[in-house]
């Protein structure tokens, strides 16, 4: 029974997004389609300032909000006549266990045989961090979370987009990222099994 409110409510939560997504846009396009629209709307506003409700644990949004973003990598400015990528990420639950996220970027490159090579310009890979505490590099747009790297109850899950050298792209002085909330329920791993 937990397995499915938990399901009820995550799938909720995404057509709240999507919905959001899509009414943002002035688009009357079907959920479905939000997928393809993020791409257009995460370019000036990140998942999270569209899908920041209030969160269900009762904790405090904005600590677990930058708290996602102790990144300790030096920033790495995007030139002025480049366009500047841009990233969002959606995470689902996982039948088996955990979550699994997808990246979706735009002016981006993933380049996983350049790693440690010269920087080229919009290319690299993307970090992963979950409260704070870099979890992964991450070579593409899909990558799984085991649900023992989440505490129970809110999650901030944080991606960078990183060049060949591991510093963080930037616009602005400000690390180009997303952070999304994920909230882990009491008993997982029980929900799974019943």
């Amino acid at each position: 029974m937990r397995t499915l409110l938990y399901g009820a409510l995550v799938a909720l939560m995404a057509f709240t997004c999507s919905m959001a997504i899509l009414s943002w846009l002035g688009t009357n396009a079907e959920p479905e389609a939000a997928q393809d629209t993020a791409s257009v709307a995460f370019e000036t506003v990140q998942m999270q300032d569209i899908c920041s409700a209030e969160n269900p644990t009762g904790a405090n949004m904005q600590s677990i909000m930058d708290a996602g973003m102790g990144h300790t990598n030096p920033l790495r400015e995007v030139a002025a006549d480049l366009p500047v990528p841009t990233i969002t990420h959606l995470v689902f639950p996982d039948e088996m266990d955990g979550y699994n996220v997808q990246i979706l970027t735009r002016n981006f490159t993933f380049t996983p045989s350049a790693i440690n090579k010269d920087v080229v310009a919009n290319e690299g890979h993307a970090h992963l961090y979950i409260n704070g505490e870099k979890i992964s590099r991450v070579y593409g747009n899909w990558m799984h979370i085991p649900s023992s790297f989440l505490v129970t109850g809110a999650n901030a899950v944080s991606v960078t987009l990183n060049a060949n050298d591991h510093s963080e792209w930037s616009k602005d002085g400000v690390s180009i990222s997303s952070t999304v909330i994920v909230v882990k329920p009491d008993s997982i791993a029980s929900d799974f099994s019943e």
